[in-house]
């Protein structure tokens, strides 16, 4: 293979064979990166993570996070920001066919660790050298190169050395772990026998900090640790499973997800985490690099087992958290984001106040991680399932060819409103009239899908929360018309005083934050005590607050990417207010309704739709802090509400930047 040649997938839209068998527990098969293009409002998406912040960071490159790639210049955390930039600059460009500029970024890659004789440096950890691997086993994947396949062999094969000696130090840390997936991976592709068992082994020695490790997934009874690597190890044993076939491996990923919706998953769809993870409530922190790497155990384990469930984490993670603790141009990001949030600033937070909008967060995990959301989500639009045929997973505008078995190459044209709306189509053109399943995903909060082709709706209701499958012959031309029925779905909790969660030794520990307010859920809710969210289909819905945005001077801002604090603007609607619910139907008290967006507007930057409802005030409920610095807080209980009712308008949590979402409520009627 000349330089810089990139060959032709063996089947069009196929990653490359793999040389291990995996026994058909890989339930949904990944299609090639870069088979599924997006079009429409996904692909604004894509171009604006691909042309947003990232650019700065090309042309600043301050921390060396692409020269480290090519002359092993120093890179902090060990090659960990250098690893979020190398993942997300080569999914996107894959994602949008820019084949040049990936290409150019990977042959600097190639000819650097050619001249060194090797990928690693004493500056990258086991850690950071997961994410180069897993950037580059993206691209071989994406077109065959086994140069790409034959340097991140290498590096394992170095690290394999490192984990063996007692002088190694790359696996040193609480985020080694992550090796493991690629360990796993690479066994799957090379056929090395040596990479499975030093996953493994990843897995069952670490456990820094209380962290998850294998042990505690299938052990403990409450699972603890710092919110990122959380993620990270509950993911890992999905992925590896694949190839041991290790029950306990797939059933600590399964465990550690329910344990997790149990004890520490959010309204909006992630774990809580400022820094460690820190049970529910409505004004505990995520760190946005949670928002990333929850939606990856979501795919994870929807690879592994099949079950659709798995697709509406990850989706619910990226519609709502993610896209809510992000500016839509992609240009900064909040790095600690909570469900009520009055203002995004940086006096805001009650540990580590880091929620302001900056392109400067130190550190620069977040902002470098953020892009990583975008490619894997859109990679899987479209899945190949182990019976056969095409699963639609994730739902969007896209299209993609693909060489389905028995079929030949089929072209697919989707077109969707989704998640904003209800209605999704397929046009499916094969190359020739033929005979495959196509399985569509039913979300798990749709009782009421319908399914048509060819304008003939289907007999027999679609399940929620399994995929339809439709097998029947195809011919070019032919179109599924998928409804998926929205309904507003309530929660109610109850607010609690508990201890705050301390880590005396991180360097912003606070001693004067002694108590923090914890959510538990409730049956039988009561206005004055309790405390209501709002959801349809897949979005949370949140309280709109007006935002303002303030400049924030920064000594290293660079033209065009400000620190932004936002506050509510002078001529906002109240937010101390309770919503006035039918004591019978209280679901029923919500009208949908689209909202004007303004033309050339980015995805989630306005909210295209929303729900109107009543609301009555809360006089006593007031902002804390002071007037030009306010602070998010909650009604004292039991909260009273009086007055006339007002109107109250609640928006998607994704296109909110400050926002209330668990809300005090009344019953009339």
């Amino acid at each position: 293979m000349s330089a810089g040649e990139i060959p032709k997938p063996r089947a069009m839209g196929h990653r490359p064979p793999l040389k291990v068998s995996t026994e058909g527990r890989e339930r949904l098969i990944a299609l090639a990166p870069g088979c599924v293009r997006p079009t429409g409002w996904v692909r604004k998406v894509a171009e604006i993570e691909a042309d947003g912040w990232m650019e700065m960071i090309v042309r600043k490159d301050e921390h060396n996070l692409r020269k480290s790639f090519y002359n092993g210049s120093p890179t902090p955390h060990g090659g960990e920001w250098s690893g979020y930039w190398n993942d997300s600059f080569i999914g996107l460009a894959l994602l949008l066919g820019d084949k040049d500029r990936v290409r150019e970024h990977v042959e600097a890659v190639l000819a650097a660790a050619q001249k060194k004789g090797k990928f690693l440096s004493e500056h990258y950890s086991g850690w950071g050298s997961h994410l180069q691997i897993r950037a580059l086993m993206t691209y071989y994947e994406a077109t065959g190169d086994e140069r790409a396949l034959n340097l991140c062999h290498r590096v394992a094969l170095e690290l394999l050395d490192d984990l063996n000696s007692p002088d190694g130090h790359r696996f040193d840390g609480d985020h080694p772990v992550n090796m493991a997936s690629s360990c796993a991976q690479l066994c799957g592709y090379t056929g090395d026998e040596r990479m499975l068992p030093m996953a493994e082994e990843i897995m069952a020695r670490f456990d820094a900090g209380g962290l998850p490790n294998l042990r505690r997934l299938l052990e403990d009874d409450r699972l603890a640790g710092h919110c990122v690597n959380y993620c990270e190890d509950i993911r890992h044993p999905a992925d590896v499973y694949i190839f041991s076939g290790n029950p306990d491996h797939l059933q600590a990923s399964r465990r550690g997800v329910e344990l997790t919706l149990r004890d520490h998953m959010q309204v909006h769809g992630v774990p809580t985490g400022n820094e460690p993870v820190n049970g529910k409530g409505p004004m505990k922190e995520t760190e946005h690099c949670d928002t990333v790497e929850w939606s990856l155990v979501g795919h994870s384990l929807l690879a592994a087992t099949g079950e659709a469930r798995y697709a509406d984490l990850a989706e619910k993670a990226l519609f709502n958290a993610w896209a809510g603790s992000r500016k839509w141009d992609a240009g900064s990001i909040c790095y600690n984001h909570a469900p009520n949030q009055i203002t995004a600033s940086s006096w805001e937070g009650a540990w580590v106040p880091r929620m302001n909008y900056s392109p400067y967060h130190q550190p620069q995990c977040c902002n470098l991680n953020s892009h990583r959301a975008v490619h894997p989500y859109v990679f899987r639009m479209w899945m190949l399932p182990l019976d056969g045929g095409l699963a639609a997973v994730y739902y969007g505008d896209c299209r993609l060819k693909v060489t389905v078995p028995g079929a030949g190459v089929v072209e697919l044209i989707e077109r969707a409103d989704y998640p904003f709306g209800e209605d999704v189509s397929i046009t499916i053109n094969p190359e020739a009239p033929a005979r495959f399943p196509v399985s569509l995903r039913i979300p798990g909060w749709c009782r009421e899908a319908e399914v048509s082709v060819n304008g003939e709706r289907l007999a027999g209701k679609p399940k929620a929360g399994t995929f339809f499958v439709l097998d029947r012959a195809w011919k070019p031309g032919d179109r599924i018309d998928l409804r998926l029925p929205m309904p507003v779905t309530l929660e109610w909790c109850e607010a609690f005083v508990e201890p705050a969660f301390h880590d005396v030794n991180h360097p912003d520990f606070n001693p004067e934050h002694t108590t923090q307010i914890g959510l538990r859920a409730v049956e039988n809710p009561i206005p004055g005590r309790h405390l209501v969210a709002v959801s349809r289909g897949p979005l949370v819905y949140a309280l709109y607050i007006k935002p303002k945005f303030i400049v924030e001077p920064h000594e290293q801002a660079v033209e065009g990417y400000p620190v932004e604090n936002v506050v509510p603007a002078e001529d906002a609607s109240p937010w101390n207010v309770a919503l006035a619910l039918n004591a019978k139907r209280p679901e029923d008290s919500f009208e949908f309704v689209r909202l004007d967006v303004p033309a050339g507007s980015a995805p989630f930057q306005y909210p295209p739709v929303g729900l109107r409802c009543k609301a009555r005030p809360i006089p006593d409920w007031k902002a804390g802090g002071t007037s030009d610095r306010p602070l998010t807080t909650l009604p004292e209980f039991p909260y009273k509400a009086s007055g006339e009712e007002i109107d109250a308008l609640l928006v998607p949590f994704g296109c909110t930047r400050i926002r209330l979402t668990w809300l005090p409520f009344v019953l009339d009627g």
